[in-house]
């Protein structure tokens, strides 16, 4: 598995309305989470069934906003959060699309792009990021036991924590895709789910 770029790669919602590309040079660990939540917007977008593997987990591509741009349909972005004050996950409002998963605090340049964000094709996948190492956290809310390389994964989130603090020193976090340059604030407005959305959204298949 690679742990910077070597070459651009595009990014896209499934029908093709929004485009963009994760630069070259980009930091990269790719994770796959089990977590419920991730399980829970999955379902909630009505994508659970492309997002979400056997056991229930969402393949993530973990870099730093900076190195993401947008170049086609960046009206087509919309915003979801599970519960006030929880992640910004991003979505394709045109399809549906999953795309990403931020903090609320732009300062932590950290994303997690989902594996959906680069038009679901794994042989795409491998190819530019190099083949999955098995890395995986929350392995304990999958929906059957799933091998957990912890150290390795500790590794690799280690050297992506490091990238994000050098963001913060060195200014890189004020370039993002999802959020306003003129006053910081996230491109679009959050939904929150009401509860009864969220209960529904975590109810497993």
């Amino acid at each position: 598995m690679k742990t910077r770029l070597d070459a651009d790669q595009p990014v896209q919602c499934r029908c093709g309305q929004l485009r963009g590309v994760l630069a070259r040079g980009a930091p990269v660990a790719r994770v796959t989470c089990y977590c419920s939540d991730c399980q829970a917007y999955a379902r909630a977008i009505g994508q659970a069934d492309t997002v979400l593997d056997a056991q229930g987990g969402t393949e993530v591509v973990s870099t730093l906003q900076q190195h993401l741009r947008f170049t086609q349909g960046s009206e087509q972005l919309a915003c979801l959060r599970l519960r006030p004050g929880g992640l910004l996950r991003w979505y394709a409002r045109c399809c549906s699309t999953g795309i990403a998963n931020i903090t609320k605090d732009q300062r932590l340049s950290y994303v997690g792009l989902l594996h959906t964000a680069f038009a679901d094709r794994r042989s795409d996948l491998d190819a530019g990021f190099g083949p999955a190492a098995g890395l995986a956290v929350y392995t304990g809310r999958a929906r059957a036991p799933v091998p957990s390389r912890r150290l390795a994964t500790l590794g690799h989130m280690a050297r992506i924590i490091a990238s994000v603090a050098a963001a913060r020193i060195d200014g890189g976090w004020k370039t993002s895709p999802f959020f306003r340059r003129e006053d910081g604030r996230p491109l679009r407005d959050a939904r929150v789910l009401s509860e009864q959305e969220l209960a529904d959204a975590r109810r497993g298949p």
